[in-house]
């Protein structure tokens, strides 16, 4: 006998099996790059390191005879311009380039903009807080945001000499690279990549008019390709998911009323938004004592975009379970005010 819905439910575990072996594939090519095979006559690219070139790192210090496979910290100090001790902003360029010849003059050369300042609100201490005091019906005055020094910059280079296929050069790679083509040969310059999430708030240095130098700790770190693929995706993740929750939150604070939502929207804000709220409280106070920032901050963000979701339907929906209370308790007063309160003439 025929049944429709084993059918249909066999139908799903096949797109669902499909959908996990797509994951899947897509994963592994994530975590394996293929290499080019010269030999069957595919264009390549190779590794410019592979030549084993001398090469110079430029910053606010010199690294002569640079090894990009090796790994080094060092400390230096940076003299502020007066634009940045007046909450101005201050980059560095960092260069890769062949030893012994300007950056400016070097063909080959690959740079990499990385901001060392950023701008905060400072936080306030108690007895600043106290000191302060908000004139009669006015407003406390909002803090302008301060440019802070970031003390630590983290340099890193794809320095595995890895050739990759013309055909299959992977998208997120791409916008990294640099080519150089001599003749038939085509090599690609180092993959250079600053570390912005390196630096935490809590390392951040307050800049005023007296600050005329600051440290600087420059970290260098050769990695593989697949660490570098890892760090571009979790920039772009990052970026993807503050876009988003700020949507979220614009979308709530604009919405008056349930207009525009479709039913099934509207019965699973009814039914789950309360426990979803909880269960993203929960999350975030057991990551608020085991986990960095990177990872609080997001869920943070995505429970008080819950709580402000729950509060929403919380004030469209209270109003109708108070009504049913309304009316029972108005005459329930009217009954006892004539049986038991003496009533004037």
């Amino acid at each position: 006998m025929f049944h429709p819905r084993s059918s249909v439910a066999k139908l799903l575990l096949g797109v669902f099996v499909v959908y996990m072996l797509h994951t899947a594939w897509l994963l592994y090519g994530f975590l394996n790059t293929k290499p080019c095979d010269g030999g069957r006559g595919e264009p390549c690219i190779s590794s410019y390191l592979a030549a084993k070139p001398r090469l110079q790192l430029t910053l606010a210090l010199r690294v002569d005879l640079f090894d990009p496979h090796s790994t080094f910290e060092r400390q230096v100090s940076v003299s502020l311009p007066e634009e940045t001790q007046n909450n101005g902003s201050l980059y560095a360029v960092v260069y890769v380039h062949k030893a012994g010849v300007s950056p400016l003059e070097d063909r080959r050369e690959v740079h990499y903009a990385a901001q060392l300042t950023t701008y905060i609100t400072p936080p306030s201490t108690k007895g600043q807080k106290a000191s302060r005091k908000v004139p009669p019906g006015g407003r406390r005055e909002s803090q302008r945001p301060v440019s802070h020094w970031r003390p630590h910059l983290s340099i890193t280079v794809m320095s595995e000499e890895f050739i990759f296929s013309k055909a299959g050069l992977p998208s997120d790679v791409r916008r990294y690279m640099r080519l150089s083509q001599e003749g038939r040969r085509m090599t690609y310059l180092p993959l250079l990549l600053v570390n912005e999430l390196s630096c935490r708030v809590k390392d951040l240095m307050e800049i005023n008019g007296s600050s005329m130098q600051l440290p600087l700790t420059v970290s260098y770190e050769g990695i593989s390709l697949r660490t570098f693929r890892f760090w571009i995706h979790l920039h772009d993740i990052l970026i993807c998911e503050f876009l988003a929750l700020k949507n979220d939150i614009c979308s709530w604070a604009k919405k008056k009323s349930m207009v525009g939502i479709n039913n099934l929207t509207k019965h699973r804000l009814q039914m789950n938004v309360l426990w979803r709220c909880l269960g993203t409280l929960l999350i975030f106070l057991h990551l608020l004592e085991e986990t960095s920032l990177l990872v609080l901050l997001p869920v943070g963000l995505g429970a008080c975009v819950e709580v402000l979701a729950m509060s929403f339907k919380l004030k469209i929906v209270k109003s109708k379970y108070l009504s049913y209370l309304v009316y029972p308790l108005c005459i329930s007063g009217a009954v006892f005010s004539l049986g038991y309160i003496r009533q004037k003439k």
